[in-house]
């Protein structure tokens, strides 16, 4: 269970919103309502929708109308100002909304991950054919 600064109750709405204690970023949120509840695992904004955010930005200099932008092309909860801002900051002083690369260890790609499930799908076809029928 989160604790009380990750998790945030908004009883008259039947809203809960769980944020990522490190940086602040909403990773959960789940809307009840009387008869289903409506609940999306957020993911991070890619590159191309903080690219529209900036150019947004550029055009109007208004962080509204760049949120309005943002729900009404991508349907999803549009990114904070705080968000709109240091894109805007990191593209003027790098050119590029993309983070910088960290240091170490890789990711896990997906061909990876195809190639473990393969050779583990493999090893339990061989296991089954070991037992003993009874």
């Amino acid at each position: 269970m989160p604790n009380k600064r990750q998790f945030r109750t908004d009883a008259k709405r039947g809203r809960y919103r769980i944020k990522n204690p490190d940086t602040g970023i909403l990773v959960f949120e789940c809307h009840f309502f009387a008869s289903f509840a409506n609940c999306v695992i957020l993911k991070m904004t890619s590159p191309s929708e903080k690219t529209n955010c900036v150019g947004w930005y550029f055009e109007s200099k208004s962080i509204v109308k760049v949120q309005r932008n943002f729900h009404t092309k991508f349907n999803k909860p549009p990114p904070s100002r705080n968000s709109i801002l240091s894109w805007h900051k990191k593209f003027l002083e790098t050119g590029s909304v993309l983070d910088k690369p960290r240091s170490g260890r890789p990711s896990t790609s997906d061909s990876d991950v195809e190639r473990i499930r393969e050779v583990l799908l493999v090893l339990l076809r061989n296991e089954q054919d070991r037992l003993p029928l009874n």
